[in-house]
């Protein structure tokens, strides 16, 4: 018995690095995203290029800047959207700092400008 393995579709299967990037674009420049997670812009270009992969420590950072689920970055399961812990109302950290005191609260983070 022979199997076409041609009719097959592929599902493309995205990566840590593409997940992360997907997460973070629309909210930070990945300047912005390095000078948060203290670590250089290229350690964020590596990580989103799936060179190397950062410690579980800086993914839920990077989950709870961006308002993703650590699981959905990890494994692709859980919410995948921002939701209002990352980005409260349509508002994103950025905003907020541009137009207050500099400095936004959330949940266990202080973040300065």
């Amino acid at each position: 018995m022979s199997r076409d393995n041609t009719a097959r579709k592929r599902v493309p299967e995205f990566t840590l690095g593409d997940r992360m990037a997907k997460a973070r674009e629309g909210l930070y420049t990945p300047v912005e995203m390095a000078q948060m997670m203290l670590c250089s812009k290229n350690t964020i270009s590596n990580w989103e290029n799936s060179h190397t992969k950062p410690s579980e420590r800086k993914l839920r950072r990077w989950a709870d800047l961006t308002g993703v689920d650590y699981e959905w970055l990890l494994l692709a399961e859980g919410r995948q959207e921002p939701d209002s812990y990352g980005n409260t109302g349509g508002v994103t950290i950025r905003e907020l700092l541009a137009c207050g005191s500099g400095q936004v609260t959330t949940g266990k983070w202080t973040i300065a400008s």
